[in-house]
């Protein structure tokens, strides 16, 4: 098995773990980029022009936002395809 046929399984497994936890559950930046299957640096790009899911400042460099508003921000992002 290849590295990053190693580090797609475990991505993978990270989403489904994290997409497990509740609607409330409290998400750190990169972990709600593994929720959107997005990078990081795609999500505080967006973050940076006010595209981003809503987010929660908890201290000076503490920013957090829920699974909800991240499931949230994917859906209003999604485009249907016609058929």
């Amino acid at each position: 098995m290849s590295v990053s046929e190693t580090a797609r399984k475990r991505a993978a497994r990270d989403q489904a773990a994290l997409l497990a936890l509740p609607p409330d559950a409290v998400l750190t930046l990169p972990e709600a980029a593994r929720v959107a299957a997005v990078s990081a640096r795609h999500l505080a790009q967006e973050r940076a022009l006010g595209r981003g899911p809503k987010c929660y400042r908890l201290g000076e460099k503490a920013i957090r936002t829920t699974l909800a508003d991240v499931l949230a921000w994917v859906k209003a992002r999604a485009e249907v395809s016609p058929a």
